[in-house]
Parts: structure tokens; C-alpha cells; sequence
């Protein structure tokens, strides 16, 4: 008992101790918000009072006059950044000065709307992964998060440095699709605008589930619903939308699922998927593809095509993390699934299909060559962590008193560097680092044109034939070959799926067949690459 007294003492001693800094000024806009007594929670957003002080030229002091004075609404937001942070991040909505109807402004020079993000920064010291990672978006997407940096007080008390993030919204500002009203249930009304993800669910959550299930467990993936909002979609919208996207999961998971006319190009904004997947094998985050990871689709009329993004949470990104192999130059964040095996959120099957497919294998390496000489250049990444920590400036060093944790280990940082520009630089250095890697891997992917000359020449042979029990196909590609057996009709009788060959001779157990003459056929991508007969005795 005495010593559960002792550590809640000395927890608040340590929280007092961090409370007390001395705020001069900041080079960064301050925002204070006032509750005015109220209590922010979690289930709903209490009404508070925003100020916000923003002299650019000039360092900015509490004294200063207010460039913004308004009512918001705010309350929290996260899920693990909750449960593994000593700092509170927080959901805002600007509003009128009735406390209650929604107000768009310019906030801190951000395009107009009334939904915002105040994003917390704890075990990334750096403070800017969120940031380095939307900077890169912004130049290559049709839309990402953009953020302003901020020092905040509440209710008059310093909390440090926060990013002033745009939240993922349907609007002309936000993810520019057409917004489904509740009325909105029949034809191509009915057809869009949707938003979903694969993340974490709260209770309060509207979902669909997957049509399969994990690869690696029993359990069905839920894609979480964000527009239209949770207490706003209607049955028919909930039926349209997980119909839909359960029958685009179902070409992703047949034989023919990169057929050029039938296969995923027909249903999916396949760009979209290329930068999607090179932003998140850059930052090699540990969260990419199975956690806030959104989709949208727009109205039929306008397109009919499932987009991937827009990008959100890097924090635990650019070796940031001490888990599932994350923290490493070498390897694929798509790999996930072999590193961490038993992780309750797996990644889905579908991406594994389209990454492991040559044609989106293609696209991938020339858009990758495409960034590496531009945006992605290493000059240019370097460029950009040093424009954000310059933003930064001195405002850090206020920050790290109010969170002395520069020398202190958190969850679930890899190294410790003990000063901020030594965080600084290990993020550029792990980021040069890790693009080295990703051009041997990348600029060394099969082109399509090669792979088609291999499967035009590549000849297969079946023995023994006639045959007993066993049949050795000797398979001369490495890449993954569906082999099916029919007989003299036509019908279907087995069918056996390889991975990437580790062999070039696939044995299949043909002992159970009666006698007679069938026909095998190779099927590698959706392609047809060879076929043949064999004798059953």
C-alpha cells in the first residue's frame, strides 16, 4: 500500500515538475483554449473558447493581440497515442459563437473548414513524421493532411507543441468526392461518396466486414466507416457499399484477379495503390495497410473506381519502433504478416496479390524511378526534414522542458540520441538509408515485357507419364503457378497453388484418380502459360 502511495506521489511530483515552464515566447502561433471549467472526455466534444496568436514575423507572446477568437468544440482522440502517451491528442470543430453550428475558417492559413486534429507528438522526438510524411503526399496525391505547427495552452496550462492537422473529411477541401445524404438510396445517387478504413473500432463505430478472412487468423477484417458519418448512413447505403466492396475482393482473390480486362484494373484507381504503397514502404511504418488505412469511392457518374489513402498516422514510421522488425533498413512493411504472425490486425490478402504482381510490379519501379529524380531524390528528402525542424526552431527547446524525454526511452522508440537534432539526423540518415535499399529492391523488379518473353519461351514437361501416384511438373519461373487438372470433359477435378517456387519440380498426388487421360493447365497472374496431358494407370 505504501508503495502504490509512494509511486501515485511521485508521478504527480514528476507531472508538477514537467507543468513548470517559464513561456517567454515562441517562435510558433500559440492557441489557447479555455473549457471553462469543463471536463474533456472522449465520448462527446465540450464547448470551449479558442484564441490563437499568430505574428509570422515575430516571436509570438501571450500578451500578444488575437489574430482568431472562437468557439470550438474538443475532445479527445487516438486510440494507442491514449494509452502509451503522457501528452492528450484532441479532435476540434470550429463553431459559431452559439457554441453549436459548425463555422469554416482559414485555420492558421489552412483552406477553409471546421474539422481538426490536434496531433500530440510524444515518442516521435523528432515531432515531425506525421509531418515529413504529408509534406511528401501533398506533392504526389490528389489530396493529403494538411498542418500547421502550434504551441498549445490549455485552460492556461503549456502542453507543448502540437501539429494542426486537417482530419480526413468528404468536402470540396478535404477528399473532393460527392457527399451521400440520408436520402440518397436508389441509382447513382446511391453510389457515392464513401469513406472507409481498416482500423481499430470504437464502439460508437458503424463497419462492414471483409469477405475473407485474415491470413493469418479466423477473424474477418471490419472496414470502419468515416463518411457518411456513423449516425447518418442508412441500411441500403451499408448494404450498397460492403456489397460492393466484397465483390471487388472477390476479383482480387480469383485466379484471374490481373486479367487485363476483368481483373483489378477494371475496379481499381491503380495509381492511387502505386503511391500508396511506396509512401508507406519509404517509411517502412509498422501500421501500414491494416491500421487507418482509408479508402474512398465517388459517385458512379464521376468514377467508379476504388482509391486507396489519403495517408494518415506515420508516427511509428522511419524507424521509430523496436518491433516486428520495423526499426530495420531492409524489408518490406508488406511483409508484415511473417514478421508479426500472430498480430490481432493482420494485413489483408489483396495486397500481397497486387505486390506481388509483375504489371503492378511494373508500374511501381517507374513511378518509384520517376520520385527518385525528383520529390524522393535524396537531396530533396533532406531538404524537407530540415525545412520542418527549422519550422520548429527554438520551440523545441521549451517543448523538451515541458517533456524532458530526450534522454528517456519510450514506447516503442529503437535508439535514443539524447538531443533533439541528433533525433533530427537520425531520421534523415535512416531515410536515405532505407531508399538505398528500396532502389536495389525496386530497380531489380522483373519488367512486364521480360516476363512475358519468359512465359512465351518457358517449356514444361510432366513425369512420369504415364503415371501412378505422383506427377513432377518441372516448372522453369519462379513466380506463383496455379496447376489444375481436368478430364476429357472439361470438368474441373483438383487444383494446387504454389507460392514463389522454391523448386522447379512441383510433385502432385494424382493416385486417387481413376484410369484414363487428363489434361493439366499452368496458370501464373491470371495467365494461361502452358498446358498438357498425362496418363493415369
Amino acid at each position: 500500500m505504501r508503495k502504490g502511495l509512494f509511486l501515485i506521489l511521485l508521478c504527480s511530483i514528476s507531472i508538477a515538475i514537467q507543468a513548470q515552464v517559464n513561456f517567454v515566447s515562441s517562435n510558433l502561433p500559440i492557441i489557447s483554449i479555455n473549457t471553462n471549467g469543463s471536463s474533456i472526455n472522449e465520448s462527446s466534444k465540450v464547448i470551449a473558447d479558442m484564441q490563437i496568436r499568430n505574428n509570422p514575423s515575430l516571436q509570438n507572446k501571450l500578451t500578444d493581440s488575437v489574430v482568431y477568437s472562437g468557439k470550438i468544440g474538443i475532445e479527445l482522440r487516438g486510440s494507442s497515442s491514449l494509452s502509451f502517451s503522457k501528452r492528450l491528442p484532441y479532435s476540434i470543430e470550429t463553431r459559431e459563437n452559439d457554441g453549436k453550428t459548425n463555422k469554416n475558417i482559414a485555420l492558421l492559413g489552412m483552406a477553409k473548414e471546421n474539422d481538426w486534429a490536434l496531433i500530440a507528438p510524444y515518442s516521435d522526438k523528432t515531432l515531425i513524421r506525421d509531418a515529413f510524411l504529408y509534406t511528401l503526399a501533398r506533392k504526389m496525391m490528389p489530396w493529403a493532411p494538411d498542418f500547421r505547427f502550434a504551441d498549445v495552452f490549455i485552460n492556461n496550462k503549456y502542453e507543448g507543441i502540437y501539429m494542426v492537422t486537417e482530419k480526413i473529411k468528404q468536402g470540396k477541401n478535404r477528399v473532393n468526392i460527392d457527399k451521400t445524404l440520408t436520402t440518397d438510396i436508389t441509382g447513382d445517387e446511391l453510389t457515392g461518396g464513401y469513406i472507409f478504413a481498416f482500423d481499430k473500432l470504437k464502439s460508437t463505430d458503424k463497419f462492414f466486414s471483409s469477405a475473407f478472412k485474415y491470413p493469418n487468423n479466423s477473424r474477418y477484417p471490419e472496414y470502419v466507416l468515416s463518411s457518411p458519418k456513423a449516425d447518418a448512413i442508412t441500411p441500403e447505403q451499408m448494404k450498397y457499399i460492403s456489397t460492393w466492396m466484397k465483390d471487388i475482393e472477390k476479383v482480387l482473390y480469383s485466379t484471374k484477379f490481373n486479367d487485363k480486362k476483368e481483373g483489378y484494373f477494371k475496379y481499381l484507381d491503380v495509381n492511387s495503390f502505386v503511391d500508396y504503397v511506396i509512401m508507406n514502404e519509404l517509411s517502412r511504418n509498422v501500421d501500414a495497410y491494416r491500421l487507418s488505412t482509408y479508402f474512398y469511392k465517388d459517385k458512379d457518374s464521376k468514377d467508379t473506381k476504388l482509391h486507396v489513402g489519403p495517408v494518415w498516422d506515420y508516427n511509428l514510421g522511419f524507424g521509430n519502433v523496436n518491433y516486428c522488425e520495423n526499426e530495420k533498413i531492409a524489408g518490406w512493411a508488406i511483409d508484415f504478416n511473417s514478421y508479426c504472425s500472430d498480430d490481432y490486425w493482420s494485413i489483408h490478402f489483396f495486397w500481397q496479390r497486387l505486390f506481388k504482381d509483375p504489371i503492378f510490379r511494373d508500374l511501381m519501379k517507374k513511378r518509384w524511378q520517376e520520385l527518385r529524380k525528383g520529390d524522393l531524390s535524396d537531396e530533396q528528402l533532406k531538404k524537407t526534414v530540415d525545412n520542418l525542424s527549422t519550422t520548429i526552431g527554438d520551440a523545441q527547446k521549451l517543448h523538451f522542458k515541458r517533456y524532458p524525454v530526450l534522454n528517456e526511452w519510450l514506447w516503442p522508440n529503437s535508439v535514443l540520441k539524447g538531443s533533439y537534432a541528433g533525433e533530427v539526423d537520425y531520421l534523415k540518415t535512416w531515410t536515405i538509408d532505407r531508399c538505398k535499399w528500396l532502389d536495389g529492391q525496386i530497380n531489380s523488379f522483373i519488367n512486364q515485357t521480360v516476363l512475358d518473353s519468359l512465359v512465351e519461351n518457358a517449356t514444361f514437361t510432366a513425369y512420369p507419364n504415364p503415371v501412378e501416384d505422383k506427377l513432377t511438373i518441372n516448372y522453369p519461373l519462379i513466380y506463383p503457378l496455379t496447376i489444375s487438372i481436368y478430364d476429357t470433359r472439361g470438368v474441373l477435378l483438383q487444383t494446387n497453388v504454389t507460392k514463389e517456387a522454391d523448386t522447379k519440380n512441383i510433385e502432385l498426388k494424382v493416385g486417387h484418380l481413376n484410369q484414363g487421360l487428363y489434361i493439366y493447365q499452368l496458370t501464373s497472374f491470371g495467365e494461361v502459360i502452358g498446358t498438357g496431358k498425362f496418363m493415369k494407370m
